[in-house]
């Protein structure tokens, strides 16, 4: 039975002389080469000047772009805004070499680039110094380049935000002040999002309170679905985070009522 050579022609992208694998660098010329795409060979991509080992090699290793990990001197904790502000902060890119050796890396905060810095073969730590304050939510990310421009990103981010809060009251709604909801309350750092709270009192008045930026609540139901936002008064405070005058929306029961452990949705 005849050797058949279609195989390795596939595999190679060209044509293979009947005496076996032959030159690549003479033989591809009599056929176009069909590019396909096998482990780390691109389609549509052919390098005629290359050795079978090296075309065995992309096979069977395909390309890694470096790694890239940031970490930061300052712990990117959630933060109160207006209150806990961050004074300048040392980034640190750890870069891992993969297929090609590491080349540069970029530092940035959100879009704006910060710094480049060259690397220099046998180191993998790449420190930057912000020296700026951080005080809203913000971005900084490290990207790596290896010598043939293939990189990857790594990124971190500080969260700020003003608090919302959640508390029983037995005062009058006209009475409730913010002071008595911050210092009765449960406070909480996080995003805009519908809120399911769970209330418990004797004889009491519910309240949530959050910045008015969210804007205004849509519907505030029971665990059954039971809608119940025309049972709430929505009235307007103003509470200080710090150096800023937040203005806030309490959303305040108008009955008083004992509860157990009941929950409320607050949805916008």
């Amino acid at each position: 039975m005849p050797f058949n050579t279609q195989g390795y022609a596939n595999m190679f992208g060209g044509v293979v002389g009947e005496g076996g694998l032959g030159d690549l660098d003479t033989d591809y010329v009599r056929n176009t080469p069909v590019p396909i795409t096998i482990g780390g060979i691109t389609a549509n991509t052919y390098t005629p000047s290359g050795s079978i080992a090296d075309v065995l090699d992309k096979l069977l290793y395909p390309y890694q772009n470096p790694v890239v990990a940031l970490s930061s001197s300052v712990p990117t904790t959630t933060r109160q805004k207006g209150v806990d502000s961050v004074n300048g902060i040392t980034l640190t890119a750890t870069l891992t070499k993969k297929t090609s050796p590491l080349f540069k890396v970029e530092f940035y905060m959100g879009n704006t680039l910060l710094n480049t810095q060259e690397c220099v073969d046998g180191t993998t730590v790449y420190t930057y110094e912000y020296t700026g304050v951080i005080s809203d939510t913000t971005t900084f990310s490290a990207k790596g380049y290896d010598r043939n421009s293939k990189s990857n990103t790594a990124s971190i981010t500080y969260n700020f935000f003003y608090p919302n809060f959640s508390c029983t009251t037995l005062s009058e709604i006209a009475d409730i002040t913010i002071d008595e909801i911050t210092t009765n309350g449960a406070m909480r750092l996080e995003t805009k999002a519908n809120k399911a709270l769970n209330f418990t009192g004797v004889m009491s008045r519910y309240v949530f309170c959050y910045p008015q930026s969210w804007g205004t609540i849509s519907s505030i139901v029971d665990s059954t679905g039971y809608e119940y936002i025309n049972s709430f008064q929505r009235v307007s405070l103003i509470y200080t985070s710090g150096t800023d005058n937040v203005p806030m929306y309490a959303y305040i029961s108008k009955t008083l009522a004992t509860l157990t452990n009941y929950k409320y949705t607050f949805k916008f």
